[in-house]
């Protein structure tokens, strides 16, 4: 389990990254680097959700979650165009995306995996990828624009 914890951080008024992964039981330290009011407020409909206020920069909150979720939505009750998201996994085997689209998830063992994908507005879905003893596969994943 990941001890290192995941940095979720409020800057420009904008959170950073946007979207973030992280194991459970693995700390998420949620960041402000505005020198002004922040409110972090996260809304998972599985963990507990919780509601607080960061009023000065350099302000540092760590939080822990119970369970596994995809996606625990975040916002800020001061800045309504806030939003982040982090999915909360129970194994190591996910990735985010970079700003290409592109992902890649390493030490997968041989074996049929059901891959899920989630977009902030066009969904999920999920695909199914087969991975022999030491081989890389490549997986064209689209999302249909809505």
């Amino acid at each position: 389990m990941p001890t290192t914890p995941v940095v979720l951080d409020q800057k420009a008024c904008h959170y950073s990254p946007r979207v973030v992964g992280l194991r459970v039981g693995q700390p998420l330290e949620i960041l402000n680097s505005d020198p002004t009011l922040h409110n972090v407020h996260a809304m998972p409909m599985v963990n507990q959700e919780f509601n607080q206020g960061q009023p000065a920069q350099g302000m540092r909150l760590t939080k822990t979650f119970t369970a596994p979720e995809v996606m625990v939505r975040f916002v800020c009750n001061v800045h309504g165009w806030m939003r982040a998201y982090a999915g909360v996994m129970a194994n190591p085997y996910f990735a985010v995306t970079d700003a290409d689209g592109a992902f890649k998830i390493d030490g997968l063992p041989p074996g049929t995996y059901t891959i899920g994908l989630w977009h902030e507005t066009l969904g999920t879905q999920e695909q199914q990828v087969t991975i022999a003893e030491k081989q890389n596969a490549t997986l064209p994943l689209t999302f249909a624009a809505k």
